[in-house]
């Protein structure tokens, strides 16, 4: 089995959120192909057919949520969610949309390489940490810290958004 990157497992698991079954997968794609041929780049999106094979497949866990930092104009309960892959390049592919369903602060902390979280005030134990990390595509809790606040008494202030 070959190994899979971060990037695309992320994809993976964006594309399961917003695509629960086969069924729907398969409709996004021919929606797609219809753009494509439509714009004259059938070529294109075959390369694009042969990336993403089996990427529905690919994560056992879907991706209904993710973490930004704060931004000037927050994000909102029912706002339109845009998602792409391959953005800023000639391969930019949209993959869908969804509502936010809720959205939460969220506070990070790493004291002692130990990281520490508050969503929405509330300290969350270990155990609830580790929920959030694996739900937003780490692997592991530690990659999880590294990538938010890698360095010790770094802090992260931002948004939990769940479509």
């Amino acid at each position: 089995m070959a190994l899979v990157g971060f990037k695309q497992q992320f994809r993976a698991g964006v594309i399961k959120g917003l695509y629960p079954n086969p069924h729907q997968w398969h409709d996004f794609l021919h929606g797609q192909f219809i753009q494509y041929q439509n714009k004259g780049g059938e070529e294109n999106f075959q390369q694009w057919c042969q990336a993403f094979h089996g990427l529905w497949q690919l994560s056992a866990i879907p991706k209904n949520q993710t973490i930004r930092k704060m931004r000037k104009n927050p994000f909102k309960h029912g706002e339109t969610l845009y998602f792409y892959s391959g953005l800023r390049t000639k391969n930019t592919l949209k993959l869908g949309e969804a509502k936010a369903k809720r959205v939460s602060h969220i506070f990070m902390t790493n004291h002692a390489m130990i990281v520490e979280v508050t969503i929405d005030g509330k300290y969350l134990q270990t155990w609830e940490i580790q929920n959030i990390a694996i739900a937003d595509g780490f692997g592991t809790l530690e990659a999880f810290r590294d990538f938010f606040v890698p360095d010790h008494d770094d802090e992260f202030n931002g948004q939990l958004i769940r479509w």
